[in-house]
């Protein structure tokens, strides 16, 4: 990246420096010749100045979250030491492409990633330079940090189950491995008393049979639809949890998941809407839907046209790339 006003002041002072050296031999002054003199000893203060500021700099970089919902913060903090007196700056590329001071001790830049899926946040982009701006040098501050974005819920249009509709309460039906933020009353306890790994009751439909939700990302090559499709079903399948609970089918499903609470499989749920591309497809298989009016059935096709114009995916901050696939382990 191109500093142009600093290439200005570096080029005019060179430029100031050749046209005083030329004068002081064509005059054979003295003052001329000194003056050239002083104005490159301050080219060098400055040019070492900022070689020790780079080599003393010291930043330190957090990132508050791994998982965010769309347009929710993130806050970088930064804490910068080791310039002590050094008459040096430091400033940062902001997440709006705008440089910004950071001075020394601790500074927090707040991040709004409005892009679902999976993002790597880069090593933040710092310049450093003398005070007078003459000379600066590129460095970097962090570690890259996956960040997760899930689906905003769109619960407007979303359809709750029928008031006087008895849900009944799931019977168990067998264990399997916990889910980090299941509710402690479905944890099996005895399993873990006997040395065993943590297992959690696992939860049958109960008689009167749960709504169907059917997610489909076929039928269109516009990743702005499928935004609203991941939108839609995060909705309608948490107003269901809400109501009741819902079953769910995603691409590439071959039966349906029973959803019945808002803790760990919700989250789960939530974290393959916030996967799901275009051309994905539909489910592998849709299992036996014994009414089909309690169907819902999800498409990208159903988007409103020309949703790219509508809702147009926004840019993305400096310093952050979007990844085909979160690095970290996501329960499918």
């Amino acid at each position: 990246m191109i500093d142009v006003s600093r290439v200005r002041r570096a080029l005019a002072l060179a430029l100031t420096i050749l046209a005083l050296t030329v004068a002081a031999g064509t005059l054979g002054s003295l003052a001329l010749l000194t003056l050239a003199a002083g104005l490159a000893l301050v080219w060098a203060g400055a040019a070492l100045v900022t070689t020790l500021a780079v080599r003393r700099l010291r930043v330190v970089r957090t990132v508050s979250h791994d998982e965010v919902v769309e347009g929710a913060a993130i806050t970088l903090r930064f804490h910068v030491g080791g310039l002590g007196r050094l008459p040096a700056r430091v400033e940062l590329l902001g997440p709006d492409r705008t440089w910004r001071p950071l001075p020394a001790g601790d500074t927090t830049v707040e991040l709004r990633l409005e892009r679902r899926g999976a993002h790597l946040i880069v090593p933040s982009r710092l310049r450093v330079g003398d005070d007078l701006g003459l000379v600066r040098r590129w460095a970097q501050a962090g570690e890259p940090a996956a960040v997760l974005v899930l689906p905003a819920p769109a619960l407007d249009g979303a359809v709750g189950r029928n008031a006087g509709e008895q849900t009944g309460d799931p019977d168990p039906d067998g264990l399997q491995p916990y889910v980090p933020g299941t509710p402690t009353t479905r944890i099996h306890w005895p399993s873990l008393a006997r040395g065993q790994e943590l297992q959690e009751r696992r939860m049958a439909a109960p008689p009167t049979g749960l709504p169907l939700v059917v997610v489909d990302t076929a039928g269109t090559a516009d990743p702005a639809a499928v935004d609203w499709l991941a939108r839609a079903a995060a909705g309608q399948i948490l107003r269901l949890v809400q109501t009741g609970g819902c079953r769910i089918l995603l691409p590439g499903d071959e039966a349906p998941t029973a959803l019945t609470d808002g803790g760990g499989h919700w989250r789960q749920t939530h974290r393959r809407l916030a996967h799901l591309h275009a051309g994905d497809g539909g489910p592998d298989g849709r299992g036996p839907v014994v009414d089909p009016h309690q169907t819902v059935y999800l498409s990208a096709a159903q988007a409103p046209r020309n949703p790219s114009a509508a809702h147009p995916r926004p840019r993305l901050p400096a310093d952050v790339v979007p990844l085909e696939e979160d690095p970290r382990s996501v329960p499918a």
